[in-house]
């Protein structure tokens, strides 16, 4: 099955004044925590992943945005107009953030400049718009409700006077909601979050309740695949929740409208939920960590840092190995067929399992290479990203140049320290072999 059949994992952003937050992803009921970059509104379109992180809803402070394909962080745009953003969608030129402190609705370049406005009426943070939708190209975004002074929906009673409206039209399309936050267009109707009553609710397209699912929590976040639906529950900031101090994912079977699993979340609030494609998730989890180079250089120094050592040389020299201490396995996708005379990238998961560090530095550097057999020539040569501890796997990067000519190939795939030995050569099971028809 090729990387864009694989199922749709769920992202979950978050955040907490008191555990921290940050992005986390539910793979068949295993959570990962990707980093600690407490985030509200997340997109995802076009193979890119658009993420909002948490910032102060004063104004004065701006906000930042990130923007992620497969590799990693894209773009970092500061936004210094927009204060307390909640969420983003991609438009067809840039993106719309929300500004909910000032009870706005932005429309940013690709550059992250703001080329146009949508303010209610009110001072501050009177209506609290948060979530936003798309339903058959029009913008329809979440209020707590019509109120006039700021925040003045923290101090009155709210229940039924939240909706959801079409942003350019200025007409109500749903209305007596309580918090509401995550409309999702389905079918003619909606799912939304009634946050403060803590559940999610179905309406028809009329606007009558078809169905509710209560939950333990703050109702916030919500992704709806093809058979399931994922629905956020937070902690409240006063006190304890269904988890203790922690949030909650809800997985729940869309036919039967029925709780299938609960994860416990360490955060928290949890804010957005989103389906993203595997290889976007993996762009996620590298960050900024894009440059191998400046990672490695980096990691390295932390390591000394972490002993309260500064080092005479950053790095660990590469002196030979003994051969009990080349021991290594490598795991690489590698296609049936590649094109000839070609340079190619190919990633691959390196995994030490010698009792040294593997590190290419001089005089005797380890690199990553591969030999085509039957040419037996040597293949080009490729750095590690960082010095690998035993016991420990990398995710490296080998550049592989295939031969001129076409025919029936075998691939090997293994470490070699400059001058001293190839790893094969010592155990063939430090090697990767793999057919290729080379065409």
């Amino acid at each position: 099955m090729g990387e864009t059949e694989k199922a749709p994992l769920l992202l979950a952003s978050t955040f907490g004044d008191d555990t921290g937050g940050g992005l986390f992803c539910l793979d068949d009921g295993e959570l990962e925590q990707l980093d600690r970059l407490s985030s509200t509104g997340l997109a995802v379109a076009d193979g890119g992943l658009a993420r909002l992180l948490r910032s102060p809803a004063e104004l004065g402070y701006g906000s930042e945005l990130l923007l992620y394909d497969e590799r990693g962080i894209k773009r970092y745009l500061r936004v210094d107009e927009l204060a307390d953003p909640h969420d983003v969608l991609f438009a067809d030129d840039g993106f719309v953030v929300v500004a909910t402190s000032s009870n706005s609705i932005l429309w940013l370049s690709e550059s992250g400049e703001v080329v146009r406005r949508w303010k209610a009426s009110g001072a501050g943070d009177a209506w609290h718009i948060n979530s936003l939708a798309l339903d058959d190209g029009r913008l329809i975004a979440c209020a707590f409700g019509r109120f006039a002074a700021h925040r003045q929906w923290a101090f009155e009673e709210t229940r039924g006077k939240g909706f959801i409206f079409d942003v350019d039209a200025g007409v109500e399309r749903i209305g007596g909601l309580w918090c509401p936050h995550d409309p999702h267009p389905i079918d003619g109707g909606w799912i939304i979050c009634n946050s403060a009553g803590r559940e999610v609710v179905e309406l028809d397209e009329n606007g009558r309740l078809a169905r509710r699912l209560e939950l333990r929590g703050w109702a916030r976040g919500l992704a709806v695949a093809d058979d399931l639906l994922f629905a956020g529950e937070s902690a409240s900031r006063k006190a304890d929740g269904a988890y203790g101090d922690a949030a909650g994912i809800v997985v729940v079977d869309r036919r039967s409208w029925q709780v299938v699993e609960r994860v416990r979340v360490p955060s928290r609030e949890i804010y957005d939920l989103v389906l993203a494609p595997p290889a976007l998730v993996d762009g996620v989890r590298s960050g900024f960590r894009t440059n191998p180079l400046r990672v490695a250089e980096s990691d390295q120094a932390d390591l000394f840092a972490e002993a309260g050592v500064r080092p005479v040389r950053l790095w660990a020299t590469g002196e030979p190995l003994l051969p009990e201490a080349c021991r290594v396995g490598i795991e690489a996708d590698v296609p049936d067929e590649l094109p000839a005379d070609s340079v190619l990238a190919l990633d691959c998961l390196l995994e030490n399992r010698g009792p040294a560090i593997l590190v290419s530095a001089p005089p005797n550097p380890v690199h990553l290479s591969y030999r085509w057999l039957p040419a037996a020539s040597e293949g080009l040569r490729s750095l590690l990203p960082e010095a690998i501890p035993p016991a420990s796997s990398r995710s490296c990067r080998l550049t592989l140049q295939t031969p001129p000519r076409p025919g029936k190939y075998t691939l090997v795939i293994t470490l070699v320290q400059e001058q001293v030995s190839w790893f094969d050569e010592l155990d063939e099971r430090n090697a990767l072999v793999r057919p290729v028809r080379v065409v």
